[in-house]
């Protein structure tokens, strides 16, 4: 992907819409964190993109993301696409 495809993915002019996100994920959207129960759109609307060398497929069980320089972050997601856990 190239830089002018990834700003456009990641950025947007209008602001996200939180009506159509549960409680949870709004809760996570407001602290940028991922929490048990919230959706793949919630995650991706707190968190953004997970890097494509760690998370090749956004279809994959588990999204990896950094915590910081030297730890990361494992997101893993039910057959139902709700977070189950977080490692």
């Amino acid at each position: 992907m190239g830089v002018d495809e990834y700003i456009e993915k990641v950025t947007s002019s209008k602001p996200v819409s939180l009506s159509r996100f549960s409680k949870k994920d709004i809760k996570g959207i407001a602290a940028g964190k991922a929490y048990v129960g919230m959706s793949r759109k919630g995650v991706l609307a707190a968190l953004g993109y997970p890097p494509t060398h760690r998370t090749p497929s956004l279809d994959a069980s588990s999204w990896i993301y950094w915590a910081n320089r030297f730890r990361t972050i494992g997101v893993d997601f039910d057959n139902k696409g709700r977070v189950k856990a977080l490692r």
